[in-house]
């Protein structure tokens, strides 16, 4: 994925640790909450005691999964009685350069204006003090994202509205594993116009 950039230094990295299935999407029809939650529930029954970092690509991604169920405190810890074992801690992709967990949920799966690839342009002052952009579109958004998809010692899930997918996530669809493909079946409703049928 990160050298589909051919600006990319390319490394062959060789781990001892194999996992079969390392990334996964969970699709959802705009209902974010109900998809972490499943993600939970994989991920319990693997380790009902596991560390996850749950990633964002903004700040407040995190508020459209918050419930009265799940809450977040002033520490990025994730709060919910049903998994109370577990140790889930909330953090952007920027803040989480550095850090490792067991399983890693990203959030910011959508083609979004601050999804992945982020649309929204720098300020021009910023510009210039980050000096010369790269030629190869969303160089830096396609490097973040790399960053989230590292993150974990086993597993990441992808969190992605079916409507709305990510430019990325596309990208690595028929390599990783999707644990709904049932939700991607379309109905012959889904390709007519909502109001003239």
């Amino acid at each position: 994925f990160i050298t589909a950039n051919p600006e990319q230094y390319v490394k062959h990295i060789q781990s001892d640790k194999h996992e079969k299935a390392p990334v996964r999407i969970i699709y959802h029809d705009n209902n974010r909450a109900d998809a972490f939650l499943k993600a939970l529930q994989k991920i319990s029954q693997i380790d009902t005691t596991a560390n996850i970092l749950v990633l964002g690509r903004n700040r407040h991604d995190i508020d459209c999964i918050l419930t009265p169920e799940i809450k977040l405190d002033e520490y990025g810890n994730i709060h919910y009685a049903q998994f109370s074992q577990m140790n889930i801690l909330y953090k952007t992709v920027h803040q989480s350069k550095g850090l490792e967990r067991d399983y890693v949920i990203l959030i910011s799966g959508e083609n979004a204006r601050n999804g992945f690839p982020n649309k929204m342009e720098n300020d021009r002052l910023l510009d210039l003090l980050l000096g010369d952009k790269s030629s190869f579109e969303f160089s830096e958004e396609r490097r973040l994202f790399y960053v989230a998809l590292t993150r974990t010692r086993s597993i990441v899930f992808i969190l992605c509205n079916k409507q709305s997918p990510s430019d990325f996530v596309k990208e690595i669809e028929e390599k990783v594993k999707i644990e709904n493909p049932e939700l991607l079946q379309r109905n012959h409703a889904d390709y007519f116009c909502p109001r003239c049928k």
